[in-house]
């Protein structure tokens, strides 16, 4: 929020644009998928509605995997945001801390290493088109065996060296939320794909692995998916780029 104001969204041409993509770049949900794109936004922020919107339009795309990370530092403006927790807010501090370390909403991380402005259709488009069909390099499965979340991690020849997080997120499918006090009264607002709880869960040493986890441990009572990412971290241990992902209903 703090310096969206004032830049514009692209208007009708990039929306023409993102559909064109969307139209002529099909990606089967079977498939892995080509990237993995990260709001950070906020109930408490005018300036996120447009791109919670943008977040829900680009969830129908099955080769785009995205997730919304509510934080909670906008919540003294009057509204308290119901989805928020101070981890979401300490997962974009780390991601800006590889720049300035400001903060701000509505912000978006694509594939662990690109920051942009969450509402900014253009130049989201242009980063999904640069992507193109490419899947992400590391295949990850991820499924639901009776009382067990079953995760197979593929090898990857050459892989870098350095360290790979394999992080768990707890998934609530969708929201509508009524906003009632702060910048944003009187709004009714649609989140999806809503980060409720993420933990690192193991690591990576990029040969194939396997892992098993009781039910009972994943997700909570509003997470009704998980989702897993395999994601590079630096040497200050700062999350860089995004390798595998998967999802799951529980």
């Amino acid at each position: 929020m703090s310096f969206e104001r004032g830049i514009r969204a692209r208007g009708s041409l990039a929306a023409l644009m993102l559909a064109a993509y969307f139209s002529a770049a099909p990606i089967h949900a079977q498939e892995r998928p080509s990237a993995v794109l990260e709001l950070f936004t906020s109930q408490g922020c005018s300036s996120c509605p447009k791109a919670d919107a943008l977040l829900n339009d680009l969830a129908e795309n099955p080769g785009l995997l995205t997730l919304s990370y509510h934080v909670d530092y906008w919540d003294y403006l009057g509204w308290k945001d119901e989805l928020a927790s101070p981890e979401n807010s300490r997962r974009q501090r780390e991601y800006n801390a590889r720049a300035d370390g400001s903060v701000y909403t509505p912000q978006l991380i694509f594939n662990g290493e690109q920051a942009l402005v969450g509402s900014d259709r253009g130049a989201i488009a242009s980063a999904i088109r640069d992507q193109g069909n490419t899947p992400l390099p590391v295949a990850v499965d991820l499924e639901v065996r009776g009382n067990v979340l079953a995760l197979t991690i593929g090898a990857q020849e050459n892989a870098a060296p350095g360290r790979t997080e394999i992080l768990l997120l707890s998934v609530e499918p969708q929201r509508e939320v009524r906003i009632e006090a702060g910048e944003n009264a009187g709004e009714t607002i649609l989140y999806r794909n809503i980060v409720r709880d993420h933990r690192i869960i193991g690591m990576w040493k990029g040969k194939e692995m396997q892992l098993e986890l009781p039910l009972d441990e994943v997700g909570g009572s509003a997470a009704e998916e998980c989702v897993v990412l395999v994601q590079k971290v630096d040497q200050n241990g700062h999350p860089g780029p995004i390798l595998g992902a998967a999802r799951t209903r529980l």
